[in-house]
């Protein structure tokens, strides 16, 4: 079985998306919502996919993505997919660039179905 850790500030959103991917029965899942403590949650679960979300206010995308590539550093296999949502054009030429240079697998716009984002999951 497969181990998800989101990593969101929005508790809510990520409890939410831990109990339906966990009812599917293939994956478990840990939420944390403190992006400072991401690497030491990915070593912790030994995780196979990180699903962060892009954080808007308090986070630059500079740090964002070194944060991304950080947690491949700290586990290899790691796949990363980056939930954004309200996304301007800057902001998705960058995403699209990161993904280019592998530093995300990919990325979705959180506002797209539930049933998206499990088969993006399951494509990884």
């Amino acid at each position: 079985m497969q181990t998800i850790v989101f990593i969101m500030k929005e508790k809510m959103f990520a409890e939410c998306l831990k109990e339906y991917f966990e009812d599917k029965g293939a994956y478990v899942c840990v939420a944390e919502d403190q992006y400072e403590n991401a690497e030491c949650c990915i070593n912790l679960y030994q995780a196979d996919i990180a699903v962060l979300e892009l954080p808007k206010e308090e986070m630059k995308m500079n740090n964002f993505f070194r944060l991304c590539e950080n947690l491949r550093l700290c586990r290899r296999e790691l796949k990363l997919l980056v939930l954004c949502s309200d996304m301007d054009e800057e902001e998705r030429r960058l995403l699209i660039e990161a993904k280019r240079r592998k530093t995300v697998d990919d990325f979705i716009d959180s506002n797209l179905s539930l049933r998206y984002m499990y088969s993006k999951l399951r494509a990884l």
